[in-house]
């Protein structure tokens, strides 16, 4: 009985050794273990700057301004959902598998020149995390990178998320650029002034804010303004007011071809804003010749439209950057004075009188 018993005991210990060694020969070693695959920067509220350069020397540079706004490039403000989705892959990035030994000799030849180098810092001088991302894997679906001091690639994911995470280090400017034309806390904005004086001068007025609750509209020309018999909508004011928390432009169009004479021909309006310390945005919006891209080609009755009916052109930041407004996003904007006095709700029609 002892005898089988030790025998049952030598059979276990072999079964379970046997075990272990096809587990070793089948399970990746401690590469995914330790310093080689920590890709991941799970507190980025501490992070105070990330750079990211390519292979051709362009370089975002984000700085952080405060809990929720950050710097681009030492000029610009950084779009809020391009920062937002990159600190997301930085907390989250993981390895989906280490790198098979017969692909490794070429995935360090492609970290030499790699596509993008990330570099993410806290208060120190020297960054925290520095790692290369240095393409895609055969199926597209993963990304090859390389943690800076370590010899072993990986390949890097988002848990639940399917694809390369390249385009998420991108190192393209205007992808970065925040897209705001307006954004104001209603309570900071003094008044707002829509002049269509040279095309439409009858439209044009002044909404005076108040109070929160009160708002007041004045037409800019006197003698154009068409004649009132109706109430001033106050909530239609109001509203209106507040759309200028976050209006969006569609795109930048800096590199448009056209447009030093965009920008000297006479603006469809202009709007200026005056905050509470008197600090004055002024927005001229630019019809945008028919394109291509025009939607509508023709008017009902064949004949070729001068303006695209969908888009414009705005020039922001002290016209120093010219950018393409969508009539969808920006057509609540373009009211008239007459339209903030009775249930009116109707927009401005895009006329195509020719300047």
């Amino acid at each position: 009985m002892n005898n089988t018993k030790l025998y049952a005991a030598i059979l276990a210990v072999l079964l379970l050794g046997s075990v272990w060694v096809w587990y070793s020969n089948h399970t990746p070693k401690s590469t995914l273990i330790g310093n080689s695959s920590d890709f991941a920067f799970a507190d980025t509220t501490a992070i105070t700057k990330i750079i990211l350069r390519d292979a051709k020397d362009f370089k975002i540079e984000l700085t952080r301004q405060n809990t929720t706004d950050w710097q681009l490039n030492k000029r610009y403000a950084a779009k809020p959902f391009m920062v937002q989705q990159l600190l997301k892959t930085i907390a989250k990035v993981s390895v989906q598998s280490p790198v098979a030994n017969a692909a490794k000799p070429n995935v360090l030849r492609m970290c030499q020149k790699p596509d993008k180098t990330v570099e993410i810092y806290t208060n120190n001088a020297q960054p925290a995390k520095k790692y290369y991302i240095c393409g895609l894997t055969t199926n597209k679906n993963g990304t090859y990178a390389l943690l800076d001091g370590s010899d072993k690639p990986y390949a890097i994911q988002i848990l639940g998320l399917e694809g390369h995470l390249l385009t998420r280090y991108s190192t393209y400017e205007p992808d970065w650029r925040d897209p705001s034309v307006f954004r104001y806390n209603p309570a900071d904005i003094a008044t707002i002034e829509l002049n269509y004086d040279n095309f439409f001068p009858s439209y044009s007025f002044k909404l005076t804010n108040l109070s929160p609750d009160s708002v007041t509209v004045e037409p800019l020309d006197k003698a154009e303004a068409p004649k009132n018999t109706k109430a001033f909508n106050k909530s239609f004011g109001l509203n209106y007011r507040n759309l200028f928390q976050q209006k969006n432009a569609e795109a930048y169009a800096n590199e448009h071809s056209k447009l030093d004479s965009i920008k000297q021909s006479k603006p469809f309006c202009t709007i200026t804003v005056t905050n509470r310390s008197g600090k004055i945005q002024v927005v001229p919006v630019h019809y945008m010749p028919i394109n291509r891209r025009s939607k509508l080609q023709f008017d009902e009755k064949g004949k070729p439209i001068a303006f695209d009916r969908d888009r414009f052109f705005a020039f922001i930041h002290n016209q120093g950057d010219m950018v393409i407004l969508q009539q969808f996003n920006f057509g609540d904007v373009f009211q008239r004075y007459e339209d903030f006095f009775g249930t009116s709700k109707a927009t401005p029609k895009q006329e195509t009188k020719q300047q």
